[in-house]
Formats: structure tokens, sequence, C-alpha cells
């Protein structure tokens, strides 16, 4: 009595095993049709180009897609990569963008030419001139980049246009040494 008992529990195992691969084995994806008489179905690398040379888009050309941190990555101008762009002050994730400044004072035309300017360190000493922009480092002049805003009623400002700024003993004269500004992304140290 007892091999039939561990007979029947075999056979239902068996069963429910072979009504579970039924089940399974029925759920699938239909077949794809043949691509270029490959037999298995799969994409002839040829079968992803246009033509000979040109890549099929993979995303729709210069749409952000997503933040990555800092990063705004966006498809390529040609619709076939993705690409990473370094956002300043992070990315706006609900809106697909860098985020910007907007200075209320009219420097952001300023603000946006500072990320092709070199980091400039003030050295030990620095003379600053909001006359004429001469800066004076350590004894010695050096060119910055600088231009002047009118601010009607208020003084004219003096920008200097740095990517980042290092400084210690700073000095600024000038009729309007008051009203120097610099503009830069980077870190002021």
């Amino acid at each position: 009595m007892t091999d039939t008992l561990l007979s029947e529990h075999l056979n239902m195992q068996l069963a429910r095993i072979a009504a579970c691969l039924c089940v399974v084995a029925g759920c699938g994806f239909p077949r794809p049709p043949h691509l270029d008489g490959q037999e298995d179905g799969g994409v002839n690398d040829d079968a992803r180009l246009i033509d000979d040379a040109t890549p099929l888009p993979v995303c729709a050309a210069n749409v952000a897609l997503r933040c990555d941190g800092a990063n705004l990555v966006r498809c390529n101008a040609e619709g076939t990569a993705e690409v990473s762009e370094s956002c300043a002050v992070g990315c706006n994730a609900t809106e697909l963008r860098c985020n910007n400044v907007i200075p209320s004072n009219g420097l952001a035309t300023y603000l946006d030419m500072t990320a092709s300017e070199p980091d400039f360190d003030l050295g030990t000493s620095a003379t600053i001139n909001t006359d004429d922009g001469a800066v004076v480092v350590d004894g010695a002049p050096v060119v910055v980049t600088s231009a002047t805003l009118a601010q009607g009623a208020a003084p004219t400002i003096r920008i200097f246009i740095v990517h980042s700024l290092n400084t210690a003993e700073v000095k600024i004269t000038g009729t309007n040494a008051n009203s120097a500004s610099y503009a830069n992304w980077g870190r002021h140290r």
C-alpha cells in the first residue's frame, strides 16, 4: 500500500510539472519573420543602417532625455547616440534642462561668457583698477577679460570675467572702486 501511495504521489507531481511546462511553453512571443535570409530571426548589422553608412536614429535629434546627477543627457544632432553635458549649477529634472542663474542686474550675458574663460588666481597680493580694467598680481600686470555695464543712476560696473577665482589680499582702485564685479561659474576661494 505504501508503494501505491508513493506511486500516485509521484504521478501527481509529474502531472503538475507537465501542466506547468505546458502553461509556460504557451506563454511566448511569435517568432519574428526572417530578416535578410537569417534563419534565427536575428537582426543583421546592416539592418541598423539607413544606407551603407548612416545609422538608424535611436532617439529624437537634439532632444533632452534625462538628468544624470548634475549632467543633462540629450540625443546628439544625428539622433544616433546620447551625449552628456555638464550643468554648472545642476540639472533640472522636471524641465529637462541645465539650471541657469538669471541675475537681476544685467550680468547674465557676462555670466554666460565665463564657461570659456580660464581659472584665475590673484596670487598673494593683487591690485584691480576699475577705471581701465588693469590687474596687477604679485607685482606683475596680467590680462583679465573685463567689460563695463552702465547702471542708470548708479555707478558703472566694471565686470571681470573668469571661470573661477582664487583670491588672497586684493586692493580695488579707481573712481568707481565700489562698483567692481566679477562673474564666474567656478569656485571662488
